[in-house]
């Protein structure tokens, strides 16, 4: 159905959220992925991990859909361009933040962090 939805580890309660690909944005967050290996239950357990600034895009795009009023996407946009800032690719975010139709929010996201 291409929705995100959850699966829930009984034993432990551990949550994940799984968002399917659906867009062309997904693909590219797919394909600028980070492989990282955690440990889960002393098993190894390797995750494909979206970029940084693919979550603020995300977030961005996410907080416009909902009506610009979750303090919860600017919090963790901020915080993710707090730790990141330095390292972000503008141009990858500009481009895509276009095609998204979150350039304003963008632009204000890194003026307001001094980014």
């Amino acid at each position: 159905m291409r929705r995100s939805f959850n699966v829930i580890h009984i034993a432990t309660a551990y949550r994940f959220d799984l968002f399917p690909a659906s867009t062309a944005f997904h693909y590219s967050q797919l394909e600028r992925g980070v492989e990282a290996t955690f440990d889960f239950m002393g098993e190894p357990l390797t995750c494909r991990m979206s970029s940084a600034e693919d979550i603020i895009l995300a977030k961005l795009d996410w907080y416009r859909i909902g009506g610009c009023s979750s303090e919860r996407q600017l919090n963790d946009i901020t915080n993710v361009v707090a730790v990141s800032g330095p390292h972000l690719d503008h141009e990858y975010l500009k481009t895509w933040a276009t095609k998204l139709g979150v350039s304003e929010l963008l632009n204000k996201a890194l003026t307001e962090s001094d980014t």
